[in-house]
């Protein structure tokens, strides 16, 4: 199973749209303090050095939860001054994150590109009444726990993630952590086991 190259570079195109935006977002222009360029440049160079230790070992561990292969041979990481919230495609990130925060969005936003990548679906009675944000992240949760525990060994990147998905609430999103109580209910070893027949 061959595996991407997962490339991490500062978006000077993307970045100015960003900043843009949060300049002038009423919730957020006067929260959010710009990174100098040097910041962003020194984030990125963490970013590098604690993904190269992890890559194969998160990248694989992706692969045989889900059994599936990337689709792609590269995919570039684009870092921009600032962003609530990572994309995966295109897969953006914010520079505000450290280097254990780091870890949990970039896995986290390359199991969607996993899925998304094999036209993986989540059957609409796959938890029915759950909100599809909710539903959606049932299996990515699952799957985060099974790097963190089974492969990283990582319990403090498993209670972080938690602890972050906590504060989601307060920022309008509670369907992050109520995918997490679903996969804490069911066991991520049985999610695992009984996923496919959740997909379509």
């Amino acid at each position: 199973m061959n595996l991407p190259i997962v490339k991490i570079s500062h978006s000077k195109m993307l970045d100015p749209y960003f900043i843009f935006y949060y300049q002038n977002h009423p919730e957020w222009k006067d929260k959010w303090i710009q990174p100098s360029e040097d910041e962003v440049a020194n984030r990125i160079k963490k970013y590098k050095e604690v993904w190269s230790e992890f890559e194969k070992y998160i990248l694989q561990g992706i692969c045989d939860f889900f059994q599936l292969s990337f689709v792609e041979t590269v995919i570039e990481v684009y870092v921009v001054s600032g962003n609530h919230r990572g994309f995966s495609n295109p897969l953006v990130i914010s520079s505000k994150y450290n280097e254990d925060e780091l870890l949990i969005i970039l896995t986290h936003e390359l199991i969607h590109r996993l899925l998304e990548g094999n036209q993986i679906r989540i059957k609409k009675d796959y938890f029915p009444g759950l909100p599809v944000l909710t539903r959606n992240h049932i299996i990515v949760h699952a799957a985060l726990k099974y790097i963190y525990i089974d492969i990283l060994d990582r319990q403090d990147l498993l209670l972080l993630n938690k602890k972050q998905s906590e504060k989601s609430i307060s920022l309008g999103y509670p369907e992050y952590n109520i995918a997490w109580e679903i996969v804490e209910e069911k066991g991520y070893m049985n999610l695992k086991e009984g996923y496919k027949k959740s997909i379509s």
